[in-house]
């Protein structure tokens, strides 16, 4: 509350912009203001996929971990630069997706 529901997020953003690299990799989005970031950035959100490995989300799971389903719900209809890649197989076939995108 002191400084604001964005503080975070600003400093995230200020930091990309700030760095001088043509790359830069944030590993765990799970809120829609982040989402929307990355994306106004021109950025791209790859959702890693491995519901099929890990089974469904624990009852007991934290808000965070829930929300990100509502997360990729905006991402995936709003995102300029959305990929969802299968993570359910070997290693051999992430690397495939992943430099599918790249």
């Amino acid at each position: 509350d002191k400084f604001g529901v964005d503080f975070w997020l600003n400093k995230v953003k200020q930091r990309i912009e700030e760095c001088g690299s043509d790359i830069v990799i944030i590993t765990d989005l799970r809120f829609i203001e982040e989402s929307q970031m990355v994306n106004n950035l021109n950025g791209n959100i790859i959702y890693m996929d491995r519901d099929e490995v890990l089974g469904p989300l624990p009852s007991n799971a934290d808000y965070s971990e829930k929300i990100v389903y509502h997360s990729l719900d905006w991402v995936s209809s709003n995102a300029t630069n959305f990929h969802k890649v299968n993570n359910n197989g070997d290693l051999t076939s992430l690397h495939k997706q992943l430099l599918s995108i790249f």
